[in-house]
């Protein structure tokens, strides 16, 4: 995907193949999709689950965030209600 001229990675999975992050740096919500966010060396990766499937937005720039309106409107592109 890109953003604001930014290149970012997508990845998705079966949600009962994947399991919880355990290093959580932060979570917000969009409308009612849980988003979590998870260190990716040297970047960053936001997750989070669209019915039966986890998202992963992910970036490798050092000092770099995914912009949450980046996942906002990937989220909505989707059609996730939660």
């Amino acid at each position: 995907m890109t953003w604001d001229g930014q290149e970012y990675h997508i990845g998705a999975a079966d949600l009962a193949a994947t399991e919880p992050l355990s290093n959580l740096v932060d979570r917000y919500p969009v409308g009612r999709v849980d988003v979590s966010v998870a260190p990716n060396e040297p970047g960053e990766r936001h997750v989070f689950a669209c019915g039966d499937t986890v998202y992963s937005v992910s970036n490798w720039l050092e000092g770099s965030t995914v912009p949450v309106a980046a996942i906002e409107a990937l989220i909505g592109a989707l059609g996730c209600t939660g």
